[in-house]
């Protein structure tokens, strides 16, 4: 495949897991606290304490997925399973009024969360072994995009119909990426 060679399906199946990953991401990172604070109504302070509990989970997730967590297997699973766990997580941040279950829902985003990027842009490589380069590009501007984008447009939504009531798009973000996956042809 020469530089300028479309890259196969494959990757972009992958490419769009991994891309929606990084907005689930960013959208708990940056919109995290403010959701558990609105809900609980516990300060700004604590509510940004709380969202430490994203990190951890993160910080979880990224170990077990260190550790070899799914290897040799089919790593869409390893994304299914973790998207499951993100949308157990951006439900109980969003429908929780008690600061400790809300700790637990921003633990189970950031331990769902942890292997989108990783797993994804590994699923979207391995798709274009002979354009690698062009193929993590796509891959960064695609990340890059999201970051951008993503957050930002839950603060637009925030802004017009409230944080609460905008939160959903990130579950919107989770199922999207289970249909993703449900729709991702399998290698034979």
């Amino acid at each position: 495949m020469t530089p300028r060679s479309p890259l196969p399906g494959a990757y972009w199946f992958a490419w769009l897991v991994g891309v929606l990953g990084v907005a689930i991401e960013f959208s708990f990172v940056y919109w995290g606290s403010t959701i558990v604070g609105k809900r609980t109504g516990i300060s700004s302070a604590d509510a940004t304490l709380l969202a430490s509990f994203f990190v951890a989970g993160m910080f979880t997730g990224r170990m077990a997925i260190g550790h070899g967590l799914g290897s040799g297997g089919d790593q869409s699973r390893v994304l299914a399973a973790g998207l499951a766990v993100v949308l157990a997580g951006v439900s109980l941040a969003w429908i929780s009024t008690v600061p400790a279950l809300s700790g637990v829902g921003l633990f189970l985003g950031g331990l769902g969360t942890a292997g989108m990027w990783p797993v994804g842009l590994t699923l979207a490589l391995q798709a274009a072994p002979k354009a690698q380069l062009q193929a993590a590009a796509r891959a960064t501007l695609g990340s890059g995009f999201a970051v951008l984008i993503v957050p930002s447009g839950l603060g637009l939504a925030s802004d017009a119909v409230g944080v609460v009531a905008a939160w959903p798009i990130t579950l919107g973000l989770a199922v999207a990426g289970l249909i993703v996956l449900a729709i991702t042809p399998r290698r034979r």
